[in-house]
């Protein structure tokens, strides 16, 4: 059965008031279904493959002269890619998507955790950490080809060089969420670019955590301080120089341990 592809048609004699005539001369940017939940099986562009979770956006552009959309067809597509997502493939999919409601534009999105196994640094225990993963690509009239963005959102540890400066022993730290939204003219993998976020903080974080991997992590994080400000400058850099995206933007959390609100640093 080909993807996204009807097939068997039932005519059922009943009135198709979706498709009828609209006179209110308003064309519709986008309307169709959000948060659409599904069992996914994702293979990212290094052929790595896993069972997860998706959450699905679609919508199409609704021309003036009609009323309005195939709500069920776009279900229907959530429901035939969720078997076989394919990252490298989501043009092909959107392109089939709106071949299948007959539409000039529209927008695919999808949303799920990405499990990463990794060694704990010194006892290599293995463990899962997961990440959040997104891809929003759209096409609109006006445009040759899809435009695709790709994001991730991944914990990390920092270390406050002021308070390792003025302390006699010790320096607080925090768990940073960093998040990486990018437009790239190659397909980027997820552990490609989860790996550049950790190389720029100052230590990773993972699931499992033995006596000697805590030691370790946390005189790595003592060596190599960094302010949220240092973090998004050093990814930034590094991501524009390896992966040279058309759009970049890097943004971190970071939950204060000695402080109630949070602290960011942004670059668009």
């Amino acid at each position: 059965m080909d993807l996204l592809k009807p097939t068997h048609t039932i005519n059922s004699g009943l009135p198709d008031t979706q498709s009828a005539f609209d006179c209110r001369g308003l064309s519709i940017t986008r309307a169709g279904v959000r948060g659409l939940r599904l069992p996914c099986t994702i293979t990212d562009v290094d052929a790595v493959s896993q069972h997860s979770v998706g959450v699905f956006d679609l919508g199409v552009r609704v021309p003036a002269a009609q009323r309005g959309t195939h709500m069920s067809r776009l279900v229907q597509c959530a429901h035939e890619l969720a078997p076989q997502v394919r990252t490298a493939d989501l043009e092909s999919s959107l392109r089939a998507i709106l071949e299948r409601l007959d539409a000039r534009g529209g927008a695919l999105a999808l949303r799920f955790p990405w499990f990463v196994e990794k060694e704990a640094p010194v006892s290599r225990r293995s463990s899962l950490l997961d990440i959040d993963v997104s891809y929003d690509i759209h096409l609109d009239p006006w445009e040759r080809r899809p435009s695709l963005q790709m994001s991730v959102q991944v914990p990390v540890t920092t270390l406050c060089p002021c308070s390792k400066a003025i302390s006699r022993y010790g320096a607080h730290n925090q768990r940073s969420i960093v998040s990486v939204t990018l437009q790239s003219r190659r397909p980027i993998g997820i552990g490609e670019l989860m790996s550049l976020v950790e190389h720029a903080a100052s230590c990773p974080v993972y699931a499992v955590l033995k006596r000697e991997d805590e030691r370790h992590v946390t005189e790595a994080a003592y060596e190599n301080p960094k302010f949220s400000e240092d973090l998004v400058r050093d990814l930034h850099a590094e991501i524009s120089t390896k992966l040279q995206p058309a759009m970049l933007r890097v943004e971190t959390e970071n939950h204060e341990s000695i402080h109630n609100h949070a602290a960011y640093a942004l670059i668009t």
